[in-house]
């Protein structure tokens, strides 16, 4: 039913076979389709015949004789049945619930609800003529992604209502499409949870929240693949000379030269040389002062028991903000992280609780799974304003100083995410709004949903995410592309020259067997590793 109604016009009627949920989205549209008339909607449950039978149809020829043309997306019950009783039908084939929607229609509860909110949104944004990525974009954000979260936020309302907490705060960039669905959220069912969204990120959170050289030595000196001391310079907001300075009695190497495993052990000395360390404190100084005026003003000064809202990784982001509050005189007692999935837990002071909701460290083998498709992850959360790169204070007032704009084709493409899940919520608040409560989240199959989008990618969905960056570093200035279009040649390469997402590469390059046999491989080895680790127990 919900397949056309952009083609709806006033005095048209709707005809459904009711099954489950689809009373509640004819309650819908008799609320919100312009000039629908009342009773317009004929639902088989009502009427005592439906339209399989032919019986539906011939109650709308006797009783509505001046409309004699159908669209629909059942060859039965929408053509062939109609036809019989004289009705031109015309069948619309786009409306086939996808491999998604399938999952979670044919389950009980809300799932068939969710999924015709999935398919609603998708077929108000696709066209036919729409590219071929941007009807995989629509449909993994609208099928996926939008489930998923509404899974999470869910889970995020209830903890905090459990736990006693009314400030959520939601942090940049990832955070922005929870944020807005909490919010739609929250404004439907009356919950007395206040949303806030701030912007953070790492280098405008470690800097200010430093305290010592000891505390920051695991974000300065973060061991990623490639490391060099102008990327620890600017993680420290110090001048590269006197990094470079204070590294000359340790080891030897350029300022932009990958550094040696070796010698990265001697770092921890580096940073502790007298003239960087002061170097360091003065970098702190400056950057706190914006900082904790921004936060303070953000709702910290006056919050109590607070949540703080973020994808993942390991809750360093929320050891820093807490931090940064301590200095300040702020910190809340307790200070709750809910992540969307958490793979270790680094840095945990008194009164910080972090959670994860894919995973987390007691469920490692669920977070070793997100983790390894984080960038994918944080592609699709990623906000519509660049990264925030610290923080200034401008006629008495504090706000973040942002890096450079995006190119016009990242920024169409998160515009085509962020319209997706957009339509998917708002399609969920009018659910809500007819049903008179909140519509349950399916978490097990959202979840089910984005592990198969993940190992199991289709041609549309790998396509979906082509040559958008994932924008990585302390700093923020690494962007690598989350799948690429292959030639046969570049199966010879190495893994991280397929994309951070390689899966999504092979199948968008048409290569889906390769990629089915590499999944036959990681599962063939993860069944070993487990075998292995019962027969040590």
């Amino acid at each position: 039913m919900t397949a056309v109604l952009s083609r709806f016009q006033a005095g048209d009627l709707i005809v459904s076979d009711m099954y489950h949920g689809e009373r509640l989205y004819c309650e819908v549209m008799e609320r919100l389709l312009p000039g629908i008339a009342p009773g317009a909607v004929l639902i088989s449950g009502a009427c005592g015949v439906n339209k399989a039978s032919g019986g539906l149809w011939k109650k709308v020829t006797a009783e509505y004789p001046e409309l004699r043309s159908h669209i629909g997306d059942n060859p039965l019950a929408d053509v062939r049945q109609a036809r019989r009783f004289g009705v031109a039908a015309e069948l619309f084939n786009g409306a086939t619930l996808n491999r998604y929607e399938k999952a979670l229609a044919e389950q009980p509860g809300d799932g068939s609800l969710i999924a015709g909110a999935s398919r609603a949104a998708r077929l108000s944004l696709v066209r036919s003529d729409s590219p071929a990525a941007d009807a995989g974009t629509i449909e993994v954000f609208t099928s996926v992604i939008g489930p998923l979260i509404h899974a999470f936020v869910s889970w995020i309302m209830r903890t905090c209502d459990e736990e006693g907490i009314r400030d959520v705060y939601f942090l940049a960039r990832d955070g922005q499409l929870p944020f807005r669905m909490c919010s739609k959220l929250l404004a439907e069912n009356g919950q007395g949870l206040r949303c806030h969204y701030i912007y953070a990120s790492r280098h405008a959170l470690h800097l200010p929240g430093c305290n010592s050289v000891d505390n920051a030595e695991s974000w300065l000196l973060d061991d990623t693949p490639h490391l060099t001391l102008r990327m620890i310079a600017e993680r420290a907001g110090v001048p590269l000379e006197v990094l470079i300075s204070a590294a000359s009695s340790y080891i030897s190497v350029g300022p932009d030269e990958n550094i040696p495993e070796g010698e990265r052990g001697l770092l921890g000395s580096v940073i502790r040389d007298s003239s960087f360390a002061a170097a360091l404190t003065a970098s702190v100084n400056r950057a706190y002062d914006a900082a904790s005026k921004y936060y303070l003003a953000q709702g910290f000064a006056n919050a109590g028991n607070s949540a703080i809202v973020d994808v993942g990784w390991n809750g360093r982001l929320q050891h820093s903000l807490g931090a940064l509050l301590e200095k300040s005189g702020h910190r809340p007692v307790k200070l709750l992280g809910l992540y969307l999935s958490l793979n270790r837990r680094l840095g945990c002071a008194p009164g910080s609780d972090l959670r994860g909701f894919l995973g987390d460290p007691e469920r490692p083998e669920e977070a070793a799974f997100v983790y390894r498709y984080g960038a994918v992850l944080e592609s699709a959360l990623i906000a519509d304003h660049p990264t925030t790169i610290g923080f200034e204070v401008a006629d008495g007032i504090a706000g973040p100083v942002l890096a450079a704009p995006y190119s016009r084709s990242v920024q169409r493409k998160i515009a085509l995410q962020h319209a997706a899940f957009d339509a998917f919520v708002e399609n969920l608040v009018l659910l809500c709004r007819a049903a008179g409560r909140s519509i349950e989240p399916q978490t097990a199959l959202a979840i089910d949903n984005f592990k198969k989008l993940m190992t199991q990618p289709s041609r549309s969905d790998g396509l979906a995410f082509v040559d958008f960056p994932f924008v990585s570093g302390q700093t923020g200035d690494e962007a690598l592309p989350i799948c690429r279009m292959l030639k046969i040649k570049d199966l010879l390469k190495p893994k991280r020259d397929l994309g951070y997402w390689t899966e999504g590469s092979l199948s968008a390059s048409g290569f889906r067997v390769i990629a089915d046999v590499r999944r036959a491989i990681w599962r063939t080895r993860k069944r070993a590793r487990l075998a292995t680790t019962t027969l040590h127990r």
